[in-house]
C-alpha cells in the first residue's frame, strides 16, 4: 500500500474519531449542563425548602422517585450488603482452623480470624452507606426544583377555593395554608374566574406573589411589645392578625402587609404616609390605627380590634335585615366616611365586609387600604380598578377618577344588600361591571315589601349611575335616610 493511501486512511480515521467524539459531546454536554444547572438551582432551593415543613412533607408524600430511592437503600444496607459483604471478607482473609491437644488426649480445635478480615467487612459497610446515602441525596436534591412546582400547583388550586369561601376565618386560614407552601421566587398566578366576583381574586393573587415573614412569629415590635394569636381575616393588603399589646394592655388587630408591597420602595413610602395620616382619623365610627411597626422588614399596622364580626356574615345567608336596622348602620358609616371625605380621604372599598361592629353593636368602617388620601407625594395609581366588583361604583368599574360621590354608591349598594339580602347586580365579573355602568337597579321595596317607598327612592338615589344624580354629601344623604324612615313610621 503506497505511502499516499496510508495517509489517506489515517486522515479518514482521525476524522470519524473526531466526528465520534463531536457526536458525543452535543449530545451529553447540554444534559450535563442541565443537571449542573438543576444541582444549583436544588442547593439554593434546599434551605428554603428545609424552612417550610409543609412543603417539604408534602414533597415527600409525593415524590415518588425520591420515596423508591430512600427504600432500596435501606433495603440494599440492611439486608443485602451485610452478609454479602461478609462472604467477601470470609473469601478474601478465610479463616484458619487450628487443631490442638490438650491433656495429650483431648483435642480442641481453635478458628483463627485474620484481623484485616473485620477491617475489610467494616470498610465496606462504610463505604457503601456513605455511596448510598450520597446518591439518595443526590438524587432528593436533583428533584427538589419539583417541590417548588408542586407547591405553586396546591397554592394556586387552595387560593381558588379561599376565594369561594365566605367565611373570613376559613379563608384566611387557607391564605396561610397557601404562603407556607411557597418558597422564594414562586410567583403562580390565578385564572380570572368567578373567585373575582367575590371580590377575593385580587387578595389571592396578591398572597400568590407575597413573601411575608413566617406565621409562627410569635411577637413583632420593638422589644416583642404586640403579641400575635390568631388569623381574623384578610384583604387585597395584607393578614390580619388578633393580637394583644404587651404594654398599654389592650387587645388590638395587626395587619400584615404582603412582602411585595414592603419591598417596593415607592409603596413603603406610601405606607408609611398613609399610616400617618390614618392615625390622625379620629372618628366613633372608623376602626383606629394605633401604630405601624417594622419588624425583620416586614410592616404591621396595629389596630383596634372588634369582636361583633362583620356585616357581610350578618349577610351571608341571603336574608334581609331589618329596616330600621339596615338605615341605621347606613347613616352611621355615612358619618364616618363624611368626617374621612372632610379630610379628602375617599375609601374606594366600602362594602359590608368592612363594615365591623363592636362587642355591642357599633358599626365601624375598616380597611382604607385602598384609600385616596390627600398626603404630599403620596400618588395613586390612575386607571386602575380597585374595590369590590359587587359595590363597585360606575365610575370605578370604568377605571375612572373617583371621588367621595363613589363611596356614596358603594354604601348605598351595600344599604341595598341590607335591605333585600341580595346585591342589585350579579354574574361574572365582566358582567358585573357592565350592569354597574348601564343597567338599573330594580327597585328594592319589588324585592321585600317590608321596604317604605320613601326609603327605596332613597337608595336609587344613591345608586344612581352620574354621580351627579346622587346625594353630593353625606349630611345630606344621612338627613335623607332618617326622614324616609320618619315619613313612613307617621305614615
Amino acid at each position: 500500500m503506497s505511502d499516499e493511501a496510508v495517509t489517506e486512511m489515517e486522515s479518514r480515521r482521525s476524522t470519524q474519531r473526531y466526528g465520534a467524539r463531536l457526536h458525543l459531546r452535543r449530545r451529553y454536554k447540554p444534559a450535563i449542563a442541565r443537571h449542573v444547572r438543576r444541582l444549583g438551582i436544588a442547593i439554593q432551593t434546599a434551605p428554603s425548602l428545609l424552612a417550610k415543613p409543609r412543603l417539604l412533607l408534602l414533597w415527600l408524600l409525593s415524590a415518588r422517585r425520591a420515596q423508591l430511592a430512600l427504600v432500596i437503600t435501606i433495603v440494599l444496607m440492611t439486608v443485602v450488603a451485610p452478609p454479602a459483604f461478609g462472604w467477601i471478607a470470609d473469601t478474601l482473609y478465610p479463616p484458619i482452623i487450628q487443631e490442638k491437644v490438650l491433656l495429650i488426649v483431648i483435642k480442641h480445635h481453635q478458628v483463627v480470624v485474620d484481623p484485616f478480615r473485620d477491617k475489610l467487612y467494616t470498610g465496606l459497610m462504610t463505604i457503601s452507606w456513605l455511596l448510598g446515602l450520597a446518591l439518595t441525596l443526590l438524587l432528593f436534591v436533583g428533584h427538589l426544583p419539583a417541590a417548588v412546582v408542586l407547591g405553586r400547583r396546591r397554592a394556586r388550586a387552595l387560593l381558588i377555593a379561599s376565594a369561594k369561601q365566605d367565611d373570613p376565618t376559613e379563608s384566611a386560614r387557607l391564605h396561610t395554608v397557601a404562603h407556607a407552601l411557597l418558597i422564594n421566587g414562586a410567583r403562580p398566578g390565578v385564572a380570572h374566574d368567578q373567585a373575582a366576583v367575590t371580590g377575593s381574586q385580587d387578595a389571592a393573587k396578591t398572597m400568590l406573589i407575597s413573601l411575608t415573614k413566617p406565621e409562627n412569629t410569635a411577637f413583632v415590635g420593638a422589644e416583642n411589645r404586640y403579641r400575635l394569636d390568631r388569623v381574623i381575616g384578610s384583604g387585597g393588603m395584607g393578614v390580619v392578625h388578633a393580637g394583644y399589646d404587651t404594654v398599654l394592655k389592650r387587645p388590638v388587630a395587626l395587619k400584615q402587609l404582603f412582602g411585595h408591597l414592603v419591598n417596593d420602595p415607592e409603596q413603603s413610602k406610601r405606607f408609611r404616609q398613609e399610616a400617618t395620616a390614618l392615625a390622625s382619623v379620629t372618628h366613633a365610627h372608623i376602626v383606629g390605627i394605633y401604630d405601624l411597626v417594622e419588624d425583620s422588614g416586614c410592616f404591621w399596622i396595629v389596630m383596634e380590634l372588634l369582636s361583633g364580626g362583620s356585616l357581610g356574615d350578618k349577610l351571608r345567608q341571603g336574608n334581609a335585615l331589618a329596616v330600621a336596622h339596615s338605615v341605621d348602620v347606613a347613616c352611621k358609616i355615612a358619618d364616618g366616611l363624611g368626617y374621612a371625605h372632610r379630610l379628602e380621604m375617599v375609601h374606594r372599598d366600602v362594602k359590608p365586609m368592612n363594615i365591623l361592629f363592636t362587642s355591642t353593636g357599633t358599626p365601624k368602617l375598616a380597611d382604607f387600604g385602598n384609600a385616596k388620601i390627600s398626603v404630599p407625594s403620596v400618588h395613586t395609581q390612575h386607571g386602575v380598578t380597585l374595590g369590590s366588583p359587587m359595590y363597585m361604583s360606575p365610575e370605578q368599574a370604568g377605571g375612572e377618577t373617583v371621588d367621595h360621590r363613589s363611596d356614596i354608591y358603594s354604601l348605598g349598594i351595600s344599604l341595598y344588600h341590607m335591605l333585600t339580602g341580595q346585591v342589585p347586580f350579579n354574574g361574572d365579573l365582566g358582567a358585573i361591571l357592565a350592569k354597574h355602568i348601564s343597567q338599573a337597579a330594580q327597585a328594592p321595596n319589588e324585592l321585600n315589601e317590608n321596604i317604605p317607598d320613601e326609603l327605596a327612592a332613597t337608595v336609587l338615589v344613591m345608586i344612581s349611575k352620574r354621580p351627579e344624580d346622587r346625594y353630593q354629601d353625606t349630611a345630606g344623604l344621612i338627613a335623607a335616610l332618617r326622614d324616609s324612615i320618619r315619613v313612613a313610621e307617621v305614615g
